[in-house]
């Protein structure tokens, strides 16, 4: 599946940066559901609204998937274990996300 294939259909939300970690919205202002496609939007719908928010992201679910590889650049380089990772995703290209900050609370050593 292209991007725009991706854009034109309604799994996209805003988000904004709270305390509770990153927060789903809808384009109306109201929380988005990420288990409710009825709260999602297409990526086109959300522009006006972006610059009121952190980002926008896809909602995942059938037919698709992901994995969330925190750290795995290690001197410019997709590390080895992350490559591991990848190799299993069969054949899906990795995207590096062009955001350098993070979101919420950092996990606490117990």
């Amino acid at each position: 599946m292209t991007l725009d294939e991706l854009k034109s259909q309604k799994r996209w939300v805003l988000w904004r940066c709270e305390t509770a970690g990153k927060v789903p919205y809808q384009a109306n202002g109201r929380h988005a559901q990420s288990n409710d496609p009825q709260t999602w939007s297409a990526w086109l719908e959300l522009q006006p609204f972006v610059a009121q928010y952190s980002g926008v992201g896809i909602m995942l679910g059938n037919p698709l998937g992901g994995a969330d590889l925190d750290h795995c650049v290690e001197d410019g380089e997709i590390g080895p274990w992350a490559q591991a990772v990848i190799a299993r995703l069969h054949g899906n290209q990795p995207e590096r996300n062009r955001y350098t900050h993070t979101c919420g609370r950092q996990p606490r050593a117990r």
